[in-house]
């Protein structure tokens, strides 16, 4: 009974860290872009 409570909290904790961590990479790649488009868009303009 002991091994599935450890095994239930590690997954439940080890799904949530890679969401988190999937959720911040994601946010990351969105901010970094609209940098990017944001300087290309500066230079077209000028």
């Amino acid at each position: 009974m002991k091994t599935i409570l450890i095994s239930t909290v590690a997954f439940i904790i080890g799904g949530f860290s890679g969401i988190v961590t999937m959720c911040l990479v994601q946010i990351n790649r969105v901010n970094g872009n609209e940098r990017f488009e944001e300087d290309d868009f500066d230079e077209e303009r000028y």
